[in-house]
């Protein structure tokens, strides 16, 4: 037969109960973080697949930004940490990914990078903050329509015309003069925007 214990008893010890079940200093727990944890193993997938990124090219790397986007949120810690990288093509790798969710919690992240010392950085951080809505760095991606690389020129002008649906007549192959006349009009648009 059991023995039944008083609850008096029971009360009293109940609180050396829970402080036996609390251990100190375990990893587990993670402190409150904004974002999703990963559990353990996909928290090692994601930083193996960061430290590869440098290494990588053509579709192995898209795969890998595909791969790393589709973490979602329990990606966004190790990606926001890579955003301090000293190699630009990581910070730039970092914000591609970190944008393709749409998730306006990582602008704060973001923004600092629109003033990035790498043109590269800079057309990354304006290009994503515009993906997330926010276009107060826009002006970045218009002075890309001047850049000296066709590729630039045409990365910033097809980005410029998905957000807008104009292409204010710009033409990455057009002579010069042809699109200085064009790149005033998209400088117009963009101090036509209502600013904060």
């Amino acid at each position: 037969m059991l023995r039944q214990v008083p609850l008096s008893r029971f009360v009293l010890l109940l609180p050396l109960l829970l402080a036996a079940c609390v251990t100190e200093g375990e990893e587990d727990f993670t402190p409150q973080s904004e974002f999703l944890q990963p559990s353990m193993l996909t928290k090692e997938q994601i930083a193996r697949r960061i430290a590869d990124l440098p290494y990588l090219g053509g579709s192995e790397l898209i795969d890998a930004l595909y791969w790393l986007g589709q973490r979602g949120e329990t990606a966004y810690e190790p990606l926001i940490e890579q955003l301090a990288s000293p190699t630009p093509k990581m910070r730039a790798l970092a914000l591609n990914i970190l944008c393709l969710n749409k998730d306006r919690r990582v602008l704060p992240y973001i923004e600092p990078l629109a003033n990035d010392p790498d043109q590269s950085v800079r057309y990354e951080a304006a290009r994503g903050m515009a993906r997330l809505g926010d276009l107060s760095h826009v002006e970045i991606l218009v002075s890309g329509l001047e850049d000296d690389s066709r590729y630039v020129r045409a990365l910033c002008a097809r980005f410029l015309k998905e957000q807008t649906r104009d292409d204010f007549g710009y033409e990455p192959d057009a002579p010069a003069p042809e699109r200085s006349v064009a790149v005033a009009r998209w400088r117009d648009w963009a101090q036509s925007l209502p600013r904060d």
